[in-house]
This record gives structure tokens, sequence and C-alpha cells, in this order.
């Protein structure tokens, strides 16, 4: 084995520093696969979620008042971690206005904290549109915003 050594010095250190180096990676991807997943799917992004939950109650409160609003059929909302999915649904006679206009008045029925914490998208669409129409429109309004940015709008 001396004789091996004395020989092939240069090609056992790099041999040496090669299998370390394997060792290291294979040792870092175990890490990194098995560890990783036993965390939470969202990490740490809804930490404080339940300071500043919406109730069911709320939403159906919600729905209501959106149906209110002029040339609004009908409202679906969901929540997701912490973003509110709010589609809304034109009657034939609306216009994309009637939609924007509905989703601008009706924000403001949320708490502050709410507005801060969860991240609002909306979706106009109507059943029945013309070609000329541009549906289905999006909003979206992220918790750090203070305005709804529309596309197609």
């Amino acid at each position: 084995m001396k004789n091996f050594y004395k020989e092939n010095r240069v090609f056992s250190i790099l041999m040496i520093i090669a299998i370390i180096c394997l060792l290291l990676i294979v040792g870092f991807f175990l890490i990194y696969f098995f560890k990783g997943q036993s965390s939470n799917k969202y990490g740490s992004r809804l930490d404080g979620i339940d300071k500043v939950k919406i109730s069911d109650k709320k939403i159906s409160e919600y729905e209501v008042k959106v149906k209110e609003e002029k040339g609004i059929e009908s409202v679906e909302v969901v929540i997701q971690g912490k973003i509110v999915y709010v589609t809304l649904h034109l009657d034939n006679e609306s216009a994309v206005n009637d939609g924007v206009n509905a989703s601008l008045k009706t924000i403001n029925n949320f708490t502050e904290k709410e507005l801060a914490f969860y991240d609002f998208n909306f979706i106009i669409d109507k059943k029945e549109k013309d070609e000329a129409e541009k549906f289905p429109v999006m909003g979206y309004k992220k918790s750090t915003s203070s305005s709804i940015v529309w596309t197609k709008y």
C-alpha cells in the first residue's frame, strides 16, 4: 500500500478529495430533499392569520352587499391562504364599469387590518358577451398596495 501511495501520490490525493466532495454533495441533497419537505407549503407567509381571520359571516355579508350593486348578478368569494378570490358575474345589460365600480365600492367593507394582510383578486365576467366586450377583466390588490390594478380595462 505504501508503494502504491508513493508511486501515485497525486492520484491518491485527488481521489480522496473527490470522494469527500461526493459525500458532501450527497449529504446536502439528503438534507435539502428530506428536511425541506417537512415544513409548511406556505412557509412563514401565513404567520398571524389567526389574528386577522375573515369569518364566513363577513364573507356572506360582503356577497350580499356586492349583489346590491348595479348590474351584479352573482358573486363567489373564496379564501385560499392569504388571497381572497372574488368572482363577479354581471347581468346581460351591464358593462365592465359596473363590475369595477362594485369592486371598488365594496372592498371598503373589510377592515384596515384585513386589507393590509390579505391580497384581493377580482374577476369580472359575463355569461353572454358580445365580441367587442373585453371579458373577463381581472383586478388585483396586493396587501401593501392601496389601489386595485386592472387588466383589459
